[in-house]
């Protein structure tokens, strides 16, 4: 999946992102594949469609969407390391990061949009215990943490601590949305 990713075009849209265009630009490493998908590659479209039904990082995790990608590629074993399997591997991957980053990106966006609406309504300290933080975790604190994430996630997703607590604190700038008065913002984030 690195390999292609760092030869792949920067502007390359979903619909590009096909088991022969894969296969073409994979052919350097694992030479001429055949023309049919892998028995994975059904299995795997599922899991993408499903992956791309979810409108938050929660969704994805809850779903045990990325663990079914596990089970995928152990439940095809040796057939793993075919060419037409790695292929087809290489596309779910490469897919599955995007939709990541995009739902990832999207709760970041929604925190700091419903941290800047708390500000306005001069809320300067949330309860964030459900997500690791204090009682009072200042708004200016959780800001600085949100745009250090926004780099730190840049390397390899999985469904571990760091998620979890993003998608808790998603949750916790929603709930305290709900307590100021009038806030339009609470219904859309």
């Amino acid at each position: 999946m690195q390999f292609f990713s760092l030869t792949a075009p920067s502007q390359l849209s979903d619909a590009d992102v096909n088991l022969a265009f894969v296969a073409l630009t994979l052919e350097p490493v694992l030479g001429r594949t055949g023309e049919g998908a892998s028995l994975s590659a059904k299995m795997l479209d599922d899991i993408l469609h499903d992956a791309r039904a979810c409108q938050r990082l929660s969704d994805l995790l809850e779903s045990e969407i990325l663990e079914r990608g596990r089970s995928a590629k152990a439940k095809a074993g040796k057939t793993y390391f075919e060419p037409t399997s790695m292929v087809a591997f290489t596309r779910f991957s490469f897919l599955m990061r995007r939709v990541f980053f995009r739902l990832m990106h999207g709760d970041l966006n929604a925190i700091l949009d419903g941290l800047q609406a708390l500000e306005r309504a001069g809320v300067l300290a949330i309860d964030c215990r459900a997500a690791q933080f204090s009682q009072k975790e200042p708004t200016g604190r959780l800001r600085m943490i949100c745009q250090s994430w926004k780099v730190m996630f840049h390397a390899e997703y999985s469904s571990g601590q760091p998620l979890r607590m993003l998608v808790d604190l998603r949750s916790a700038v929603e709930q305290a949305l709900t307590r100021v008065p009038g806030s339009a913002q609470a219904a859309s984030v």
